[in-house]
């Protein structure tokens, strides 16, 4: 088990940053604090960690073969008919931003009835599930993960940032999902370096770097938030592959042990310190989907916590594992495990105001051995904590037309319609 910050009670510290770059008063910052740490759960033993699994309820489900998925490979799953034909009209014509998913998936989707999946898994349940003929963990679902509010609204916001500050790595799918962490640099360069190429690139350097900082705070506590709930098999693989490869881990270049979220009004800093940081590279998402597919990995599992999900979930945005013909629905603040080599998918939404926001964790295959590798800038944390995080970016304006694939699939990424300003987090809505 990882080691986690000790609960040494309430410290106020107040910041010292150079007075030029600071334009507001200081936060407050609340570094290792005995209540929050008990109540994010930072301090729970092996046996804890035990007690709680063991209340978990347990499913085998039997491994199927591709002509038996619910959904198939390369297709997009729609709930719904009206779904569809909504996809249909919005990608009617529509050039490929990457020619390669064309080969790929094609926009095929179909309308798939809940009936063919083996197990749903509803809001507020929670289920570990095996392969019955080899018992090994394919999936698990942990709802009620970040035991404070204010809290998982920091990191949520830190989410949706990301998603709206930054290009997406799949352009052709609905919704954002962006690299944070550590790449392996350009194809020319191959080095390891924090992911800033989908920033927009007049930022300035520490403006990056407090993006980076904010990111790694969220990644590496929600790391270490999962790690005493997740089974254990899931945590090995993690750290096996991880020290294999000698990766460096999320620290957004600053080598403290420190990782910090701030309240969205700035007025107070959570700071935590871990033995431990993310692992190198993750993704931040927002209202993401995507056709059935599989992944090859450096490790088996993949990670993600989903912080917000505010629409109601019959209007599709669910997750599934077609390969064990498990759905599991979308919901906030829960955890998800699952076999990137799994066919797995996204279900199309609605285009409702929704926000589905969250965090996944990697162990990617495009790094390369970097465990003695300098840090990637020379900011201090005192200067990052006085810089002001930017304004989201301003896409360009045929994007802003929704007349290419990028616009129609980011609609409801940049929070510039009416309509989704009507999705505060808490509130379900439905067409």
């Amino acid at each position: 088990m990882a080691t986690f910050g000790s609960g040494r009670g309430l410290t106020r510290e107040a910041q010292q940053a150079p007075e030029k770059t600071s334009r507001k008063p200081q936060p407050q910052v609340l570094q290792d604090d005995k209540d929050i740490i008990h109540a994010l759960g930072l301090d729970w033993t092996p046996d804890d960690t035990m007690r709680y699994l063991e209340k978990v309820p347990r499913f085998y489900l039997r491994r199927l073969q591709v002509n038996e998925l619910p959904v198939p490979v390369g297709v997009y799953c729609a709930e719904s008919e009206t779904i569809k034909q909504h996809w249909e009209e919005a990608w009617e014509d529509l050039p490929y931003a990457d020619k390669r998913i064309g080969k790929t998936s094609g926009r095929q989707i179909q309308v798939i009835h809940r009936s063919r999946f083996a197990h749903i898994i509803r809001r507020g349940e929670s289920g570990l599930f095996f392969d019955e003929a080899t018992q090994e963990l394919v999936f698990a679902r942990l709802p009620r993960i970040v035991r404070d509010d204010a809290i998982l609204k920091a990191m949520d916001e830190v989410c949706k940032g990301a998603a709206r500050e930054r290009r997406g790595d799949r352009r052709d799918d609905p919704g954002i999902l962006t690299g944070i962490g550590y790449t392996g640099g350009s194809r020319k360069d191959r080095k390891p370096t924090l992911a800033g190429s989908f920033l927009r690139r007049n930022m300035k350097p520490e403006e990056k770097a407090r993006i980076h900082l904010e990111e790694s705070g969220v990644a590496t506590l929600a790391s270490n938030i999962l790690k005493p709930r997740i089974p254990a098999e899931v945590v090995a693989d993690y750290d096996s592959a991880i020290a294999r490869r000698g990766f460096r881990r999320m620290d957004a270049g600053l080598d403290d042990g420190l990782y910090s979220v701030w309240s969205k009004d700035r007025a107070t800093e959570w700071r935590f310190r871990f033995d431990e940081a993310a692992p190198p590279q993750g993704a931040m998402s927002m209202n993401y989907a995507r056709f059935t597919h599989r992944e090859d990995g450096v490790n088996v599992y993949g990670l993600a916590l989903t912080t917000v999900s505010t629409a109601d979930p019959s209007t599709g945005g669910n997750f599934y594992v077609a390969q064990y013909g498990i759905l599991s629905v979308a919901e906030g603040n829960t955890a998800t495990v699952w076999r990137v080599n799994d066919y797995h998918g996204t279900s199309l939404y609605e285009r409702i105001p929704r926000q589905n926001s969250g965090v996944a964790l990697f162990v990617p295959t495009s790094l390369i051995p970097n465990s003695d590798q300098p840090a990637p800038h020379n900011f201090t944390r005192a200067d990052l904590a006085a810089v002001e995080r930017p304004p989201p970016t301003k896409r360009g304006a045929a994007i802003n037309s929704r007349r290419t694939t990028e616009g129609v699939n980011e609609y409801y990424v940049r929070g510039e319609t009416p309509e989704e300003e009507g999705a505060e987090e808490g509130e379900e809505h439905r067409a």
